[in-house]
């Protein structure tokens, strides 16, 4: 079960009574003949959140390393930003020796590794960013574990019926032009809770907006 902290503005997942531990699994698939490509990661937060697409990569000292997908700056078209970025860099070296460890157990290049961070529960953050550019509504970011990471390109839209919803960061493939999603919710009670939770920013940063531009319109005297 999701409680949301109003205090803290965070949400943490409650099993029962009792706190637990924030769990991860590392899934990767296994590539050969690709130079410095090894494979692909997925990680999955507590069994609730999954971030698909880690390239697993080489460099030429054998250090490897996690690249996340990128998605084109709509600002600079010659830039490419993260979809989602682990920043706390402890976790992103323990994330990285757990996607070699799962190579190295794969089987029908398939493998997954189990761990668990520090000692606290998975939680969230949400900013949302409202906009005034047609179909789109806010540019939302989500923060888990502190910020430790961070996932971009989540938004808030309206559809040709005037109805509002959210969208998780998601993709569209070259070659079929299959959309693809990049970070989301697994479970449906996760989802309604984040959903919510993404909502209630949204409307709270309009009323904030509302109150304030009164007094951007008053002359100074």
């Amino acid at each position: 079960m999701w409680q949301y902290d109003k205090r803290t503005q965070k949400a943490f997942f409650f099993y029962g009574k009792e706190i637990q531990i924030m769990e991860y699994k590392v899934q990767v698939y296994q590539v050969e003949g690709k130079e410095n490509l090894l494979g692909f990661a997925n990680l999955v937060l507590e069994g609730q959140f999954v971030l698909n697409g880690f390239a697993i990569k080489e460099f030429r000292n054998g250090k490897v390393y996690l690249e996340p997908p990128r998605y084109q700056s709509y600002q600079n078209p010659q830039d490419y930003l993260d979809y989602f970025t682990i920043r706390d860099r402890e976790l992103r070296e323990e994330l990285t020796e757990a996607a070699v460890m799962a190579l190295q157990r794969c089987e029908d290049r398939k493998g997954e590794v189990e761990g668990n961070w520090e000692d606290e529960e998975l939680n969230y953050e949400v900013d949302v960013n409202p906009k005034r550019n047609g179909s789109l509504l806010a540019e939302v970011r989500l923060r888990f574990q502190d910020g430790a990471i961070v996932v971009n390109q989540a938004a808030i839209y309206r559809n040709w019926k005037g109805e509002s919803f959210v969208s998780m960061p998601h993709r569209t493939r070259r070659d079929t032009k299959e959309i693809q999603n990049v970070c989301f919710p697994i479970t449906s009670e996760f989802s309604a809770e984040l959903k919510e939770c993404i909502m209630q920013h949204y409307e709270e940063k309009l009323e904030q907006q509302n109150r304030e531009e009164p007094n951007k319109r008053t002359p100074v005297r």
